[in-house]
């Protein structure tokens, strides 16, 4: 439950990730709490850069500021759209990453199953059987840190 909290938060999160030692995109050290601040830390790592709502997900409280005259909006967007959704209107900020790709590992375990690992969200698993299934990607097998990524 403490696990499932801390990502909740995604701000605690990420300071987990880099307590850990686990690359991170760049960005603010926690809450950005007004746009001044906001703009020092873009003018800072340049621009595009994402405001991201510190809680919730789906999207709802990101918005790409792509120059100084976008910032001020973004932040302030940002921040009502996460206050509306979510309750809570902590916003951080990080490098927006134009041309990237996502790796995502998940993990599962059960009582009468041994724990899995799968490097996206297409893995299934069957609740009656404990069956799991998973075809990674090929091009994953082919990035030179999966295999290590997936043992750690």
């Amino acid at each position: 439950a403490d696990h499932i909290r801390l990502m909740g938060d995604k701000i605690a999160a990420k300071a987990k990730a880099i307590e850990l030692g686990i690359p991170v995109v760049p960005g603010s050290d926690g809450e950005v709490k007004t746009s001044d601040d906001a703009l020092d830390l873009a003018r800072d790592m340049g621009f595009p850069v994402l405001v991201k709502a510190a809680s919730g997900g789906g999207g709802r409280g990101m918005k790409i500021a792509h120059s100084e005259d976008e910032l001020a909006e973004a932040f302030t967007t940002a921040r009502s759209e996460a206050k509306a959704a979510f309750g809570d209107d902590a916003v951080y900020i990080e490098k927006y990453l134009e041309n990237h790709a996502i790796l995502k590992f998940r993990s599962l375990a059960t009582r009468t199953a041994m724990p899995c690992i799968w490097a996206n969200a297409t893995a299934l698993c069957t609740a009656a059987t404990k069956r799991f299934w998973k075809k990674p990607p090929q091009w994953f097998w082919t990035l030179p840190r999966a295999p290590r990524l997936a043992k750690s």
